[in-house]
C-alpha cells in the first residue's frame, strides 16, 4: 500500500472487535479493573514482507498528525531472543490512538 511519499510491500489482515467475554477477562486477570489500560478492543494486523517497509510504514505514522503510537512493543531488537521467547517468531506491535 501507500505510505507517505514511499511505498511499502504489505498486507492488511482484518480481524474481529475483541470479544466483551475477553476484555472482561482482561480487565479482572490483568489490569485490576482499569479500563483505561485496555487498548487492543479494535486490532488489525499488516504484514511486511522486508523490514526496510516496516521502517517507512511507522515514518508514515509518526509524521502523522491524526496518529498517536501510544505504545510500541517491538520483537525485533537485537537483544530480542526469539528462539527461546517465541519459537523464532518476531513482530511489531503498536497501540494506536487515532484523533479525528
Amino acid at each position: 500500500g501507500e505510505l507517505g511519499a514511499e511505498k511499502a510491500d504489505a498486507t492488511v489482515k482484518w480481524a474481529n472487535l475483541k470479544a466483551p467475554e475477553r476484555a472482561i477477562e482482561k480487565l479482572v486477570r490483568i489490569y485490576d479493573g482499569r479500563v483505561s489500560k485496555l487498548l487492543d478492543i479494535c486490532r488489525q494486523s499488516i504484514v511486511f514482507e522486508t523490514v526496510v517497509d516496516i521502517s517507512k510504514c511507522l515514518a508514515a505514522l509518526v509524521d502523522d498528525d491524526e496518529v498517536q503510537i501510544v505504545s510500541l512493543k517491538s520483537r525485533l531488537r537485537p537483544d530480542y531472543d526469539a528462539i527461546s521467547q517465541t519459537l523464532g517468531y518476531r513482530d511489531v506491535n503498536l497501540n494506536l490512538r487515532i484523533n479525528n
